[in-house]
């Protein structure tokens, strides 16, 4: 959604994924959409997240903490994603290995919650840096990237 109504237009009903393909196939593809990958779609929602942040004193100490961390652990992951060498942090995060992150949610949470259990844990083997268009296509390709299974096919 180029007007970043898109969490508004899935609120109205069944506007998400192959629904909104085929209505936009349908309609002859009109204006206001583009196509953008997992890292550049993410990043936007980002960028608009921050410019909207509340700037209180405890507000921004939190976030610059948080950062911190955050920037410290990808760090000790390498810090690039383990698969394309994307660097941008805004679309960098932490990978399960074996593609049991489901159980981290569960038992350790996400977000800032398994960011500090891995520094607790003095940062364990089983985890990598990936991009979100890396880390969705590994999830969506059965537990490999795209790019991994690129380099693999033959002829």
């Amino acid at each position: 959604h180029v007007n970043d109504d898109g969490a508004e237009h899935r609120r109205i009903g069944r506007n998400s994924g192959t629904h909104l393909y085929r209505k936009l196939i349908l309609a002859g593809f009109p204006d206001g959409y583009q196509c953008l990958c997992w890292n550049c779609n993410f990043r936007k929602h980002r960028l608009r997240q921050l410019a909207n942040l509340i700037n209180t004193a405890a507000c921004i100490r939190n976030r610059k903490t948080k950062l911190k961390l955050r920037t410290e652990t990808l760090a000790i992951y390498g810090g690039v994603c383990a698969c394309c060498r994307e660097s941008d942090q805004l679309v960098l995060n932490i990978d399960h290995l074996n593609n049991d992150g489901s159980i981290d949610r569960k038992t350790v949470g996400d977000g800032i919650d398994f960011y500090r259990w891995l520094r607790k844990q003095d940062y364990p083997d089983g985890y990598q840096v990936l991009c979100y268009n890396c880390n969705c296509s590994k999830h969506i390709c059965g537990g490999v990237c795209e790019h991994s299974m690129g380099s693999l096919s033959v002829g």
